[in-house]
């Protein structure tokens, strides 16, 4: 494994003190978002979280939301975000390489072989927490499964894309331009033209897709408006599509893994519909006796990360409602 670390400085996100580092995962250059515990005694247990971004994969839309969690924690947590392989502009090995869904979720999984085999989280009492956001909900659905008995204390699935995404608003919306090859085809073309734009223009592109500043756009529109990062989301959308089909796909194992997951669905959802709340709950009654399966009844966009106070209520739901970790403060009039 090879790593090339840096240390991010407020000249490009300044939401958290975290760090980047690009790992050989499987053969292709990773980028990983990480924050450490502050003042964890050597050779002690640790609290570990590894979140999974949806799509576009790009791990920096998350950096606010990993270091509201990690400030929230009291900085008692270690906290690492990967992104998708081939969501930003980084010059990969070879040409036109495009990632396909399961490529991923292997990426994911052996990043989690990595994290557990560290010697720091040894310790027989380490937790070890999984997080997925929307598609993000899913691979780490598969990689639960696929390492089911590897010491993952809860996954956290967040509106998660995990049943007929196609048939969703949001589905029917976003898949309908590029449901054949053809279709692909002139969208990928259609990409190539970006890689002419300046960064400037790019940049205002961005603020103007999100409406929003809370991420610095120059990054973003770097890592993400280039003809390798959109054709591989183009490229995802397509297996999207064919391997998300119905939950009850996955029903026995839930079912089987009760106690260790949590979905958190919003009732204004175009994704992870209020529909889909239902169903669940209908698929696994016995959900009353875990409470494991929430919904958020604000107006909180499937895009949390795109606004603070949204990003910083699901961090305080973590910690407060759903682990329990401290009490939740009082609110002063």
């Amino acid at each position: 494994m090879t790593a090339e670390e840096t240390k991010t400085s407020e000249n490009t996100l300044n939401f958290t003190d975290s760090n980047e580092e690009l790992l050989d995962i499987n053969g292709v250059s990773t980028k990983i978002l990480y924050i450490k515990a502050e003042n964890i005694p050597e050779n002690s247990a640790r609290t570990v979280l590894i979140f999974l971004p949806g799509s576009p994969g790009v791990i920096n839309y998350y950096r606010r939301f990993i270091g509201q969690i990690y400030d929230t924690w009291d900085k008692q947590i270690d906290i690492y975000g990967i992104e998708h392989i081939g969501h930003t502009d980084r010059k990969l090995e070879g040409e036109h390489i495009l990632y396909s869904n399961q490529q991923q979720i292997e990426s994911k999984i052996s990043f989690f072989d990595m994290i557990k085999s560290k010697p720091e989280y040894s310790h027989p009492d380490t937790k070890i927490y999984i997080m997925g956001h929307s598609l993000g909900g899913y691979m780490a659905l598969r990689l639960f499964e696929a390492r089911p008995n590897s010491g993952i204390t809860k996954v956290f699935l967040i509106f998660p894309a995990i049943h007929e995404i196609e048939k969703t608003p949001q589905g029917i919306a976003s898949f309908r331009f590029i449901k054949y090859d053809f279709e692909r085809k002139i969208a990928f073309l259609m990409t190539k033209g970006l890689d002419f734009l300046p960064v400037s223009l790019k940049s205002s592109l961005v603020r103007k897709i999100t409406g929003q500043d809370i991420i610095d756009s120059l990054v973003t529109a770097k890592e993400l408006l280039s003809s390798q990062a959109l054709s591989n989301v183009i490229h995802l959308t397509q297996y999207e599509r064919q391997d998300i089909q119905s939950i009850d796909d996955h029903i026995d194992f839930i079912r089987e893994h009760m106690k260790e997951l949590f979905f958190y669905y919003g009732s204004h959802d175009g994704w992870a519909t209020l529909e889909h709340y239902e169903l669940l709950k209908e698929r696994l009654p016995e959900h009353t006796k875990y409470n494991n399966i929430g919904l958020e009844t604000s107006d909180m966009p499937h895009a949390f990360p795109i606004g603070e106070v949204w990003s910083q209520m699901l961090a305080d739901h973590l910690v407060y409602d759903w682990l329990q970790i401290k009490k939740r403060p009082e609110t002063t009039v």
